[in-house]
């Protein structure tokens, strides 16, 4: 074998040993992944078997190590003891159940009583809406699922469909909430953003503050329905202004981040209400 050949093959070898990125989570779970972007809180990836897929993120408070493709390691937590004393300080930050208070209030149109929640100023609902509006959905058309997730509406029947003394929250709104939970840098944008310990991990069914926020999904064309217990989407009341009858809403998903994001107007989606 010539020289050059041989250096042909090394090469050949050294691109397939290191043709991905690893992340390492402090759990042992290994991703093998393609890193786009490292902010000071979050490493930003692409799944190798899908190049032209979605953007991921994860937080580096759950990775123990990088190993980059060329062959470089980033310890960012050197011992998982290390990085569990560092996790309970986060934890000390979250809101507790004290600062978020929780209520009750009942809907006098149905008599459907609904937890509440005060965060900062604003005092929201608790539960997904679930008032029986003309067109308004349940996901699958099956009744067993509005105890849990709510009914979803298109724009204009959310409009009108919360309860007397409460109203569909602007895109403001929604910022303000974020704001109180911790958001600190790219409130105003597009896609996904947050801060830790996650804006979206807080609002979520079980985040510590209290706004349980459920993934229920959504429909179009109120026979197809998709995305049950993978995504949860809020009609704010603001139009965006780029986009012909589309309006701002916000997801929350598998991330601990929140989107903020535009839909058409006609799709059926979950509502949460703020008090007057």
């Amino acid at each position: 074998m010539n020289k050059y050949l041989a250096f042909l093959i090394l090469i050949i070898i050294s691109h397939s040993s290191f043709s991905q990125d690893i992340i390492r989570k402090i759990n042992g779970e290994e991703l093998k992944v393609n890193i786009t972007e490292v902010t000071p809180e979050l490493i930003k990836y692409k799944d190798v078997n899908m190049p032209e897929g979605p953007l991921f993120s994860i937080y580096k408070s759950e990775i123990k190590q990088i190993e980059f493709k060329n062959g470089s390691i980033l310890n960012i937590a050197e011992e998982p003891e290390e990085k569990n004393d560092v996790l309970e300080n986060v934890v000390d930050e979250v809101p507790s159940d004290e600062k978020y208070q929780v209520g009750k209030v009942t809907d006098t149109r149905d008599n459907k009583t609904y937890e509440t929640v005060i965060i900062g100023k604003q005092e929201w609902l608790a539960n997904n809406l679930s008032f029986k509006s003309e067109g308004s959905l349940v996901y699958d058309n099956n009744a067993d699922n509005e105890e849990r997730l709510g009914r979803l509406y298109t724009m204009d029947q959310a409009k009108s469909a919360c309860p007397e003394g409460w109203h569909l929250p602007s895109d403001e709104e929604w910022k303000e909430l974020e704001i109180e939970l911790g958001m600190v840098s790219n409130v105003n944008s597009e896609g996904w953003r947050g801060n830790s310990p996650g804006q979206g991990k807080l609002l979520k069914k079980g985040g510590e503050s209290n706004f349980n926020a459920e993934l229920g999904g959504f429909s179009w064309e109120k026979v197809k329905f998709e995305w049950l217990d993978e995504a949860g989407i809020f009609w704010t009341a603001t139009s965006y202004p780029k986009e012909k009858d589309s309006f701002w809403v916000r997801q929350l998903g598998k991330r601990m981040s929140v989107k903020r994001t535009y839909m058409p107007k006609d799709m059926f989606f979950s509502v949460r209400c703020v008090k007057n």
